[in-house]
């Protein structure tokens, strides 16, 4: 018997020999031509074989090792193993243990198996189908269509029935099962198999698999086995497999160079004319230069790029992309022009040749299509192809170089769309339409190609809410709509060219791509789209419905109202359009025109009344409106009829009918014949509603890739939103239909565990490639706790093999690669530092201060030069960017192995923590092997210093004018430290915070600074998440813009406290964003389903007097953003937090504010599990709690559903940049542990859904350990810690010039109940909580690089700070005395003044305060003081009447001769005025003392004491003049009788007067 095995023939030849048939002629391998002819051995008994079968194999099984099976190959060895041969069952098997796929495995052998399966007479053998399977689940995640197998679903699960395939059938499904495939019935045929087969462990493993979709599974005690499946086919195979794969996958991709971006490509040998573009080569290259024909990865271009020597011939980048990217990132004006002048050259020799009729279309057509690919990578034209354009379209054929020409002009920037009409596009047109209708496909597809770039550009230009419609696009659509309709009425009917297609592209790409404020959304014209609905394929009808569709999707989505952005005629247009075709496929109103609410496809009343009158004669039941709709359309109407077929033959299956007796339907389904067709004994089936014909028919088209009706349908029709996700029960859709049913099943089986994922596969797909060895064995650590775990004997052995690997082998291994890694990193930013040692200020300086002479060393003083200096910084640059890069990997390689570990930790307690538990022991390992970044700060911080360093420097500034502050903020934000205290230190820090802080009492009812004394309050959170925990996952993760959601409130909710709702967003730099507003406690259940928007705050705001807009808007925009957030994540509340906070801080101000949480409590507050939920579903809080006002610690609440924290929490948080000495000594002291990024949100959430999440933060294993330290050892670790940070300080302080001394001092003593603090109290309450650290001196071996003039003045700087006659510098300085107050110190017209001169002997170290505590905070003035005020302004305001009145009545009363008396009128009216001017003074200045709150005194004798003194003197001078009047009368009357009885008359008479 002959042998083939030796001659190695070539495979297909062999694979002849197993085909039925006889094989034809074939060479063999080394290329003998050889006829291998026989009849072949599948069919022929053993004994008429003529040919060795094992030989045959044995050649086919080497051909599959080594180069695996390609795809013809494979589906032939298929073929054979899945029909019923001759060959023995050892050949078959040997044939599919071999079948090794090249590449991934077709769809059509995959049907082919499983068309195989099961019981037949031409049937392969139940070992060939138990192996078929087996291979199946080997190639399972390597299928070319990954959805074959779901599709599959339903006839592998029937198979179960099989006892020879059932074990391997069974892991096959439980690899493929999905949320979409767990149906009821499928669930109950699972567990009549189980109960009548005992408990068949492959089946009770494929249960568990259901039951993690459907919790509501009771499986036996038996079903807790972990050991259900058969091990997985042998691993060597997989292995061979992926090996196979991996081979071949290089194999194409070595051969695919072309354009790979790694690798120059030569055209041909060198100085061929076959090529218009230039092959790449560097002409002046040297030993060392690097060129681009060197360069053939990544790695070695971005390492060498400033290295890189330019080819001779730049014009070369047309064909080769690296040089592209060459040019791109390394330009220069020089590389420019010498481009721009070959191309300029190039493209007008061309011009002129197609001026003249001699072009070269072969030259002219590779120089295009490398501008094309110039232009793809660069995304716009070159300015010499707009000019060679402008002159060569007028000129061109429209034949030659279609593709090209149309390919770059759709990359023009449209600004001006009539200019680039005119110049580029018209001529475009005019050739094109000169070669006939036929391509104005091509055209159509150009305008689709440029509309995409253009809204490309509009989004990338739109850098604001406020930026304008790019015009542009509006005159695309509008000219391209006009073009496209008559391209559409001009194409003959028996012409075959498709510009449909194209069309609905274009409008499909338009109706998709609008964005608010940047795309509008454009319509196209009305009679387009009728035009297009009304087209003789369901394809394009399908299309043109769900172009539709999108329209009404974007315009649901857009900003409201949409009037205030569209003119009220275009909606209404689109409105009367998506009437017309609601009406005409789904309520039977085809054709119907109604006034402001249909256009009837535009079709003439005249005409519809005709053809109605015409149907109405056929058929009484037959109008016009009936025609179009789904049983009746010309399109539609057999694919109706299809599905109406399924749904009937199903519903006659499932209710057991009699198929020969039943009463089929007839003719198109309508509602009425439906109805007559259940009166008459048929089945019963819907015609309207989520569940009726009508839907189904849309799902069935949809499946058939008519999709575009159900989009439109469901986007409009009122009840038929969301019913994607209620769709109808099984009962109506048959079992080939039920894949669309995918929502509906995920709604009905939700999962009390929401995870998409096991944390193994969590794992695998998160592992960053380059450590991928490095990280934990988590199957590994699987297996050993899976191994015995059927066997109830778990020994001391397995304990300890266990345990050694976790503890010993793969935490030592993580912890000591990222103790490497970390220090890798540190050592690449000293080198990073190290290498812009030249360019550095401070470095600079101190050479000059220690008076090195560089020049006289030979050292070069010169400066780097400039090329030299930007490679340096580039170079640096891209350093700093791996180093963070790798920073930022080592986080998640941190965070993932530290969950890793937990996890498994958690699964050995939960399986073998009956008798040990390891959980403690773990925690302290990693407690002193830590798998976190060791204080990362510091190492961010150097490499923030070294980027701002190298960015500046790069932008060109001066280095004098280097600077590290210039991005950073004001410094008026919040510092925030956050620690953990033992309940044993609580004491001890209260007395330590109560020296320099006061108690802030709170009231419960607002919360805000009670006037009495209350108690601490207690504070109630409720926190909201998802089911798959995102917004936990992304705070724990530290992603950019996390988000959190609660509820908080103050006290009881019994007593109607105030309810803030919050939304939290973390910014970067640990910036916070908040978003609240205050909400009753019976409006939050209507808020969270979106029925109520707080309307009735929002109109309280507004009909307030005196509202500020900006409030109201603010609420508005709150309210929304928080719904919206809601809405979006679909959030609910999952967590309670309750704790008692006690306040430290002084009223009125906020510089330090701290805050003491104990009784930290954390209870569930979610409903995931539907059996047993904490929380009523239909509520958003546990009444249970608040209605029974339980307090802590909850002894009511179930001990799975509550967390106590064991620690008290601390928080300082400083505002500004300002540091406090009490407050570093407080921080670093043994008191408190910190605690910077803890989270009681995160705390909860880890502790309390331990297995709904995939990752845990960093703090979890260290709750349980004992944070009490020695007050030692914690001075000691400040020490440490001060030490680094003053070296880092150090470092990033020689870059820009402020090189000082390091502010660390090593100190004698712990900081915490030092002397210091008693000796330096500060002078007042106030400065005592705010007082600034003492400056200390530098230490002489750190600053030795200082100058002694530099320590001098620091020197000065501390004794002045020091110096106790400078204590009331802070305060304005008293003005030297004068008048009495320097003749008599002692002498004070105020008795407040004499008393506050009394000297009080304080005693030692305690100084005057200077500003009591009770004069902080905001001023509370008692009403009586202010009336006081007014009441001494009124009694002035009175005198000064009084005083006005006198003088008006004493100038009216003297005569016009009595010059005494008005002359005194004045002086009392002198008087009046000031007297009014002094009250009113006098009350403004006292108002503001009271306001400031001032120590001054509030008497002032100026003022009455000048009223009296003028008084006074008037009255005087009054008596004095009327005095001296009587005695000049009295003289005059003595010198004779006539003038004294004159006199005397008039006397009397002025007296009288």
């Amino acid at each position: 018997m002959p042998s083939v095995a030796e001659e190695r023939p070539p495979l297909q030849a062999t694979l002849n020999l197993l085909h039925e048939g006889k094989c034809r002629d074939a060479a063999t391998h080394s290329g003998r031509g050889q006829c291998l002819q026989s009849v072949t051995a599948s069919r022929t008994s053993a004994k008429q074989r003529t040919v060795k079968v094992s030989s045959i194999v044995d050649v086919i099984c080497r051909y599959a090792l080594e180069d695996g099976l390609g795809r013809d190959t494979l589906r032939d060895i298929v073929q054979l193993a899945s029909v019923k041969t001759l060959l023995d069952q050892a050949t078959i098997t040997t044939l599919i243990k071999n079948l090794y796929p090249a590449q991934r495995v077709p769809a059509d052998v995959i049907i082919t198996i499983v068309g195989a399966l099961g019981q037949g007479k031409g049937k392969p053998s139940p070992g060939t189908q138990d192996g078929l399977v087996k291979w199946l689940t080997t190639v399972h995640d390597i299928i070319e269509d990954s959805s074959v197998l779901s599709r599959l679903y339903s006839v592998l699960f029937g198979m179960l029935d099989m006892i020879s395939i059932r074990t391997s059938l069974c892991h096959l499904l439980s690899l493929i099962t999905r949320r979409r495939h767990v149906k009821p019935f499928r669930i109950q045929q699972l567990l009549e198999f189980a109960r009548g087969l005992g408990n068949e462990p492959a089946l009770q493993g494929l249960l568990r698999v259901y039951k993690d979709y459907y919790p509501d599974i009771i499986l036996g005690s038996t079903s807790t086995s972990r050991k259900s499946f058969a091990p997985r086919p042998d691993s060597e195979w997989r292995t061979r497999i992926t090996a196979v794969q991996e081979a071949r996958t290089a194999a194409e991709e070595s051969t695919i160079d072309t354009h790979n971006g790694f690798k120059v490509i030569r055209n041909g040998p060198k100085g061929s004319k076959g090529s218009a573009i230039p092959d790449v080569h560097t002409y002046h290259a040297t030993e060392a230069s690097v060129t681009l024909e060197g360069i053939d990865n990544v790695d070695d271009f971005v390492e060498k790029l400033d290295r890189i020597e330019p080819p001779g011939q730049l014009v070369s980048l047309l064909a080769d992309p690296l040089l592209q990217k060459y040019v791109d990132l390394k330009p220069s004006p020089v590389v420019n022009a010498r481009i721009s002048l070959w191309l300029a050259t190039s493209l007008e020799e061309q011009y002129e040749a197609a001026r003249t009729g001699t072009e070269d279309s072969q030259y002219l057509s590779e120089i295009l299509d490398g501008l094309l690919r110039y232009a793809q990578y660069m995304k716009s034209l070159h300015p010499t192809v707009l000019a060679f354009f402008k002159e060569y379209l007028p000129l061109w054929n429209g034949r030659d170089n279609v593709d090209a020409l149309l390919g770059l002009l759709s990359y023009l920037q449209v600004n001006t769309f009539e200019e680039i009409y005119a110049i580029y596009l018209s001529p475009t047109e005019r050739a094109l339409a000169a070669q006939g209708v036929s391509a104005y496909a091509k055209l159509i597809e150009f305008y689709t190609s440029l509309l995409q770039h253009q809204m490309s550009a509009a989004c990338s230009k739109a850098t604001s809410r406020d930026e304008k419609h790019d015009p542009a696009v509006n005159s695309i659509v509008a000219h391209v709509s006009t073009l496209f309709t008559s391209a559409l009425l001009s194409v003959p009917s028996g012409l075959n060219v498709d510009l449909t297609s194209p069309v609905l592209s274009f409008y499909e790409l338009l109706s998709t791509s609008s964005k608010p404020n940047t795309i509008p959304i454009i319509l196209p014209p009305m009679h387009l789209v009728y035009l297009l609905a009304q087209a003789d394929c369901p394809t394009t009808f399908s299309r043109a419905y769900g172009i539709i569709g999108f329209y009404k999707v974007a315009f649901d989505k857009h900003p409201k109202p949409v009037k205030a952005y569209y003119p009220v005629a275009v909606t209404d247009e689109f409105n009367f359009c998506l009437r017309d075709l609601y009406n005409l496929v789904w309520v039977a109103r085809g054709l119907l025109v109604q006034d402001k609410k249909s256009e009837g496809l535009y079709c003439d009343a005249s005409l519809r009344s005709t053809l109605n009158n015409y149907l109405r004669e056929l058929d009484r039941e037959y109008v016009i409106g009936t025609t179009f709709t789904l049983p009746n359309n010309a399109w539609l109407a057999s694919l109706s009829a299809a599905a109406w077929r399924e749904i009937e033959e199903h519903m006659v299956e499932r209710e057991g009918y009699d198929k020969n007796s039943i009463i089929y339907h007839q003719g198109p389904v309508s509602e009425r014949s439906l109805e007559v067709l259940k009166r008459n004994g048929g089945v019963s089936v819907n015609w309207e509603g989520p569940s009726g014909y009508k839907v189904f028919v849309l799902h069935w088209l949809d499946e058939r890739g008519l999709s575009g009706i159900k989009d439109l349908m469901f986007a409009t029709v009122m009840n038929l939103k969301g019913a994607s996700r209620m769709i109808s029960s099984p009962d109506v859709m048959s079992a080939t239909s039920r894949p669309i049913l995918v929502a509906a099943v995920a709604a009905s089986l939700l999962d009390s565990n929401p995870l998409a994922m096991k944390f193994g596969t969590t794992l695998r797909k998160s592992v960053y490639a380059p450590w991928k060895d490095k990280y934990m064995d988590y199957d590994k650590l699987k297996k050993l706790l899976k191994d015995n775990e059927d066997d109830d004997t778990w020994t001391a052995d397995d304990e300890s093999a266990f345990v050694d690997e976790l503890a010993n082998v793969q935490l030592e291994k993580v912890h000591n690669f990222i103790q490497e890694i970390s220090q890798k990193l540190r050592d690449r930013t000293s080198a990073c530092e190290k290498k812009l040692e030249p360019l550095a200020i401070g470095i600079q300086a101190e050479e000059a201060d220690t008076g090195e002479d560089k020049e006289a060393d030979g050292q070069g003083a010169a400066e780097l030069g400039a090329e030299e200096r930007e490679k340096l910084l580039k170079e640096v640059l891209g350093e700093l960017d791996s180093i963070t890069k790798e920073t930022k990997e080592l986080e998640g390689f941190c965070r993932l192995n530290f969950t890793a570990i937990i996890k498994a930790t958690k699964k050995h307690d939960k399986l073998r923590g009956s008798s040990y538990r390891l959980r403690p022991f773990i925690d302290a390992r990693i407690a002193r092997h830590p798998l976190r970044t060791e204080d990362a700060s510091p190492l961010l911080y150097r490499l923030s210093a070294l980027y701002s360093f190298v960015r500046q420097s790069l932008e060109g500034k001066s280095k004098h004018a280097l600077s590290f502050a210039d991005d950073s903020t004001s410094g008026q934000g919040f510092r925030s430290h956050k620690f953990w205290v033992h309940m044993d230190n609580l004491f001890e820090l209260k007395t330590v915070i109560l020296r320099r802080l006061p108690v802030l009492v709170y009231n419960p009812q607002s919360s805000k600074v009670a006037q009495g004394s209350q108690r601490d309050p207690s504070i109630t959170s409720i926190y909201f998440d998802n089911p798959n925990f995102s917004l936990y996952s992304d705070k724990v993760n530290g992603k950019p813009d996390a988000s959190s959601l609660r509820l908080r409130w103050y006290g009881q909710l019994g007593e109607k406290p105030e309810i803030m709702f919050e939304k939290k967003v973390i910014k970067e730099g640990d910036a916070a964003e908040e978003v609240r507003f205050p909400i009753k406690a019976k409006y939050i259940h209507a808020f969270l389903d979106d029925k109520y928007h707080m309307e009735k705050s929002i109109e309280k705001m507004e009909y307030r007097p005196n509202q500020d807009p900006k409030e109201v808007a603010s609420l508005k925009k709150a309210v929304t953003d928080i719904q919206a957030f809601v809405k979006e994540k679909k959030l609910q509340p999952m967590l309670r937090a309750n704790y008692t906070r006690t306040a430290f801080q002084i009223p009125g101000d906020d510089r330090i504010r701290i805050s003491l949480d104990t009784n930290l409590a954390l209870i569930r507050e979610d409903a995931l599990d539907h059996d047993r939920p904490c929380r009523d579903p239909d509520d958003w809080h546990r009444r249970d709690i608040d209605n029974g006002q339980m307090e802590y610690p909850f002894k009511a609440i179930k001990k799975g559903e509550l967390h106590k924290f064991p620690y008290a929490l601390l928080e300082i948080k400083v505002k500004g940049l300002n540091k406090y000495e009490w407050i570093e000594d407080l921080i670093h002291s043994h008191l408190v542990k910190e605690s910077p990024r803890f989270s009681k949100f995160v705390h909860g959430v880890a502790k309390l859904f331990e297995d709904n999440v995939n990752t845990f933060p960093f703090w979890l294993s260290e709750v349980d350990n004992e944070i009490r330290k020695e007050p030692e050892k914690a001075f000691d670790d400040e020490q440490e810690k001060k030490r680094k940070a003053a070296e880092d300080e150090f470092a990033v302080g020689s870059l820009f010039g402020a090189r000082a001394s390091p502010s660390y001092r090593p100190s004698i003593a712990s900081p915490v109940g030092s002397p210091v603090a008693t000796r330096s109290v500060p002078k007042s309450a106030s400065a005592a909580a705010h007082s600034q650290p003492v400056v200390k001196p530098p230490m002489p071996t750190v600053g030795s690089h200082l100058s002694q003039q530099h320590q001098e003045g620091n020197s000065r700087i501390i004794e002045e700070v020091d110096s106790e006659d400078n204590d009331d510098e802070a305060y304005p300085k008293a003005k030297p005395r004068g008048g009495f107050g320097a003749l008599f110190p002692s002498f004070s017209t105020s008795k407040y003044a004499r008393k506050q001169q009394r000297k009080i002997q304080l005693p030692p170290g305690i100084r005057h305060p200077g500003v009591w505590i009770k004069d902080q905070g905001p001023v509370r003035v008692e009403a009586k003081v202010w009336l006081a005020n007014q009441r001494t302004f009124i009694k002035w305001q009175h005198v000064s009447v009084l005083l006005a009145s006198l003088s008006l009545g004493l100038y009216n009363a003297a005569g016009e001769g009595n010059n005494v008396a008005r002359a005194l009128a004045v002086v009392y009216t002198c008087v009046a005025a000031f007297t009014l001017a002094w009250g009113y003074g006098m009350y403004v200045y006292r108002a503001k003392l009271i306001r400031e709150r001032s120590g001054k005194d509030f008497d002032a004798v100026t003022g009455p004491l000048v009223v009296c003194v003028g008084l006074a003197v008037a009255l005087c001078l009054n008596f004095g003049f009327k005095y001296n009047q009587l005695v000049e009368e009295r003289q005059h009357r003595a010198h004779g009788p006539a003038n004294v009885s004159a006199s005397f008359g008039g006397e009397q008479m002025e007296l009288r007067v």
